[in-house]
């Protein structure tokens, strides 16, 4: 595409103020008259349509780039380094369809085939994903998994609208409009499938690709990162607990004779001192490890799943210490601190179990319904 004259940078990058409100004016009119639209951006200046597309992506990347550094673990600070590189992995993302768009565009004789087709990918790209994005912003600021059930749902109605309403908008005649369109179909379910293909085989030689997806779910990724498995319970085998079931049994015990009693007594009294050196590393152990994990993590959810496991691990130390006093004297008081110790331990675990359950519930859910990874 030739132009009366060269255009150094300072120029191209010297945008009125008239042309920003064009340029805004023009979303409205891609979202009600795309044909238009796309034809009358297909017949100007190279130049123009360039700057046109680059302040595009440059709003979409400012929009984008808060969002998406949450989701990669807010290492990122919004820096124009950062938004020029997130603008062009979209507009390189935006292309991926081009292939069906030109093919379409050749059928229907559309005048410059490849520029309008480009102008369609890349306009489409920075308008209908903008929506999607503040979806996913307020997904990540509520932890409201509604938020993603939504953005999952309008990605699919977002990528039908991407394929139809290209031939759609540049076809006349009803004939045409349908061959266009199940050319657009056609061709776009093909590159669909290789790209799925392609993902897979990558999968296996790259950390998780499934990041770069607009269904990404960082919250859930973050939780199944979580190490709040209280380890210090399944010590040794899950001497803590066999023990404690020894407590649980003294009163049944004594309902067979008093010398049972006596011996099952002395034997968990005794046994208290071993268990004991055996569980308390792990029990420090797992305090440093959600120490270390609390600082680290992003998310409520996560956060609140930290605070559930400390308490649950508070509620151990509680129960040790119970046990410590019963193991000295093993008078009926201790024996009932050691019980209340072990209902409130268990009422904790209880809680933090039941809303990771929830949580994995919903996640896996939408997940099973294709609307997350």
């Amino acid at each position: 595409m030739r132009e009366a004259r060269r255009v150094n940078l300072q120029e191209f990058f010297s945008a009125s103020f008239s042309q920003v409100v064009r340029y805004l004016k023009d979303v409205v009119r891609f979202i009600l008259a795309p044909g238009d639209y796309i034809r009358e951006v297909a017949r100007e200046a190279d130049v123009e349509t360039t700057r046109r597309l680059v302040f595009y992506a440059l709003g979409f990347a400012i929009l984008e780039v808060p969002a998406a550094s949450v989701g990669a673990r807010g290492a990122e600070h919004l820096t124009w380094y950062l938004v020029l590189e997130v603008a062009a992995l979209e507009a390189a993302l935006g292309l991926l369809f081009a292939p069906s768009f030109y093919l379409v565009s050749k059928y229907l004789r559309v005048p410059r085939a490849l520029k309008a087709t480009l102008v369609y990918c890349l306009t489409f790209k920075f308008v209908y994903f903008t929506p999607l994005v503040i979806v996913y912003s307020l997904f990540l600021a509520t932890e409201d998994y509604f938020f993603a059930m939504v953005r999952g749902y309008a990605t699919y109605v977002q990528f039908l609208a991407y394929i139809l309403i290209f031939p759609i908008a540049l076809s006349i005649g009803l004939r045409r409009r349908v061959a266009a369109t199940g050319l657009s179909v056609g061709v776009a379910v093909l590159i669909y499938a290789l790209v799925g293909r392609l993902g897979e085989s990558f999968e296996t030689k790259v950390s998780r690709p499934e990041r770069l997806s607009v269904l990404y779910d960082p919250i859930g990724a973050e939780v199944d990162g979580l190490r709040v498995d209280l380890t210090f319970m399944e010590a040794k085998d899950g001497e803590l607990r066999r023990w404690a079931d020894r407590v649980d049994s003294l009163p049944y015990a004594s309902h067979n004779s008093v010398s049972a009693l006596t011996e099952l007594l002395a034997d968990v009294r005794r046994d208290w001192t071993f268990i004991r050196g055996m569980i308390h590393p792990a029990l420090e152990e797992t305090k440093q490890s959600l120490k270390e994990q609390r600082a680290q993590v992003i998310f409520e959810t996560s956060k609140r799943l930290l605070r559930l496991a400390a308490t649950e691990v508070n509620r151990g130390e509680t129960l040790m210490d119970a046990a410590d006093g019963f193991a000295a004297s093993g008078s009926a008081l201790t024996y009932m601190r050691l019980e209340r110790a072990k209902t409130a331990f268990f009422e904790a675990e209880g809680e933090r179990l039941e809303t990771l359950l929830e949580f994995l519930k919903v996640r896996n859910r939408l997940r099973s319904e294709g609307l997350l990874y």
